[in-house]
């Protein structure tokens, strides 16, 4: 099975310069999702909580749960409705509005931080 093509958005950009001291481990973890992003760094799927949508996006915990990557999957949007939805917002490139095998990266930050925003893509 081939992996996924991995893209950054420019709030992901931003988010790690925030925190470059992150950039090795952070590329390890991006290189593990590419190759099963269901399964890698126990991802899950994120949903509506506190007042923050983030329905469509999933979620992995990193440096002992006190960082948390946000990032989409292009072929489950499509296949659980949420490009159709519009939960994650997608209008531009890397979005082709297909299922394909591609991950989106939105977002990395501190735990808190990263729950609390929905990060418009």
């Amino acid at each position: 099975m081939a992996g996924y093509e991995v893209y950054f958005t420019e709030t992901f950009r931003k988010c790690l310069r925030r925190h470059p001291d992150r950039k090795k481990a952070l590329k390890t973890a991006i290189s593990r999702l590419a190759n099963d992003p269901y399964h890698a760094l126990d991802s899950h799927l994120l949903q509506s909580k506190h007042g923050v949508d983030l329905t469509g996006k999933r979620g992995c915990h990193l440096f002992g749960a006190r960082f948390v990557l946000v990032f989409m999957i292009c072929e489950e949007c499509v296949a659980k409705g949420f490009l159709a939805t519009g939960a994650n917002r997608c209008s531009s490139p890397p979005c082709t509005h297909g299922p394909d095998r591609r991950i989106i990266c939105v977002a990395f930050d501190r735990h808190d931080a990263a729950y609390s925003r929905t990060w418009g893509v």
